[in-house]
């Protein structure tokens, strides 16, 4: 057992230090803790290390106890899964097709995703508080959706939020309140609550932190008054009693029954994603799974109901890739009833670094107007996203993106050429990327777009100036945002989305749209022109 250990120990080597951040661990066997361990450091400032009883912010794991609490109300008699959400939301726009609450649990809703939305309006990730109404104000602002509720299965952080409103609004309690009662206490949850106060002192917090450009560290901590998509406090320790729960039903039996219940989109295709937990398999072995990220925290809750076992790993580094990890700690843990992991997904693969250059480029998908640009990093290829995403090859055109179960298969014309990309993940299929030339535009070409836009739905407006040949975006909140050309009257930022300008029957521009990965056209329209 402690060879055991120790080969468990290996995997979190590099944040074994007290000179770095790290994270906590906690393995659950039979409803009890089978091994636990904290790796770094929880605070630089006191210097205090981390420990399975560290509080963390674990983000998106939050989920599931927002769902949790929906099936529970839903048990109890006072909702229903197939309500229209206005009915406890009467402030959300009426839409074409109604949203239910079954659409919020399963992302299925078509809302627009707050954190881009917010974004977009003004708001800063890290230094506004972001309050549930603040998230209400904005999503009522929305007059139209990504698609029709039913048709796709898109991470919408909105409709969790939303989803702790209707528990407010249904049980007559916060979802702090409800969850602490009918959850939390029962489960022995002792150091777990939703952060529904920033300014609240927690004992054993663990400090979020990211890397400077410089080297070392800095604070990286959500101000966040926003609960049910995020902002759930807890450790590893006490995520492992909830492990424990999904298998022995101690509390909300049959919540718990419904929720992990399969479902289908409208074309009659099952998802995987079921109330904020995802329900699948690693090399055939059944598992539960969720991950998080916000700001400088990372965690991966993992339990596989047929042996009674699960992995959290919590982290306070926004580059450290809890995931892996876990995966890493299953293969020792469940290493004789694993199959054979499929080489092209694990294996690394050798590709001559004059071939890399190869996929450097843009990439555009017609539906959402995503743009992605490939860049070449010395010898390593990069995805450009919160920041440099190592693509690391696993096969012939194949390549992983970071640690996380996201692959990029690229594709060939008949000559050999590259001309775009598929992305697949353990989740959900993606749509497919064409190769594009980036456009080239002149100081008369760009001058068309210059001009002051606005939206209802941001509630805000930005100014699209010429500076130095090039175009900017510019917002009274956020910094200078240069607008890289991709196709026909569109431009990438880096620091906001990707814009598509629209032109009048003339051809004069008068708008341009927001497209994100989780926001599909927020029209901003020239002031000139309205």
């Amino acid at each position: 057992m402690d060879d055991l250990f120790r080969q468990i120990d290996e995997i979190f080597s590099a944040y074994n230090s007290t000179h770095t951040p790290g994270c906590a661990l906690a393995v659950g066997k039979g409803g009890r803790i089978f091994y636990e361990r904290g790796y770094g450091m929880a605070n630089f400032d006191y210097d205090v290390p981390i420990r399975p009883d560290s509080v963390f912010h674990v983000a998106s794991v939050s989920k599931q106890f927002a769902a949790f609490a929906i099936h529970l109300l839903a048990a109890d008699g006072k909702i229903s899964l197939d309500d229209d959400i206005r009915k406890y939301l009467p402030e959300m726009p009426e839409y074409e097709a109604a949203v239910t609450v079954r659409h919020l649990v399963h992302h299925t809703s078509g809302l627009r995703d707050q954190w881009d939305v917010l974004a977009m309006a003004g708001w800063e990730y890290e230094g506004d508080v972001i309050s549930n109404r603040h998230v209400l104000n904005v999503a009522q602002l929305q007059r139209g959706l990504n698609f029709k509720p039913g048709d796709e299965h898109l991470y919408s952080n909105a409709g969790y939020t939303l989803m702790a409103l209707i528990v407010e609004r249904a049980s007559g309690q916060s979802l702090r309140q409800f969850c602490h009662e009918r959850v939390f206490q029962p489960l022995g949850m002792t150091h777990t609550h939703f952060h529904d106060d920033h300014n609240e002192i927690v004992p054993q917090r663990a400090t979020g932190y990211a890397p400077r450009k410089e080297g070392g560290y800095r604070i990286s901590i959500p101000s966040f008054d926003t609960v049910g998509a995020t902002s759930l406090f807890t450790t590893a320790q006490d995520l492992t009693r909830w492990a424990a729960n999904y298998i022995s039903r101690q509390v909300g039996s049959a919540a718990i029954e419904t929720m992990l219940q399969p479902y289908a989109l409208n074309n009659g295709k099952e998802i995987k994603y079921r109330g904020g937990i995802v329900v699948g398999d690693y090399r055939g072995v059944r598992q539960l799974h969720h991950g998080g990220a916000d700001a400088g925290y990372r965690s991966q809750f993992t339990v596989f109901p047929d042996h009674d076992l699960s992995i959290v790993v919590l982290c306070n580094f926004s580059n450290a890739v809890p995931s892996a990890m876990v995966e890493k700690v299953t293969e020792l843990l469940l290493k004789d009833v694993l199959k054979p992991a499929e080489s092209a997904k694990t294996e690394n693969y050798e590709i001559a670094a004059d071939k890399l250059a190869e996929y450097v480029g843009l990439y555009h998908q017609t539906m959402t107007h995503e743009v992605r640009e490939i860049s070449l990093k010395g010898d390593q290829l990069v995805l450009p996203l919160w920041e440099d995403i190592p693509l690391a090859a696993r096969g012939p055109d194949r390549f992983q993106v970071g640690g996380f179960p996201l692959f990029i298969d690229f594709k060939r014309d008949a000559d050999g050429k590259v001309i775009g990309h598929a992305t697949d993940s353990t989740e959900q299929a993606h749509p497919y990327f064409d190769k594009v030339a980036s456009l080239t535009q002149t100081k008369d070409t760009l001058g068309a777009y210059v001009g002051r836009y606005s939206s209802d739905e941001l509630m805000t407006y930005y100014d699209v100036v010429l500076e130095n040949e090039r175009l900017v975006l510019r917002h009274l909140r956020h910094a200078d945002a240069p607008m890289k050309p991709t196709v026909t009257d569109a431009f990438k930022s880096d620091d906001y989305a990707d814009m598509v300008f629209g032109r009048d029957e003339g051809g004069v521009v008068n708008s341009f749209t927001f497209y994100t990965s989780r926001v599909r056209g927020i029209t901003l329209y020239r002031e000139s022109n309205r």
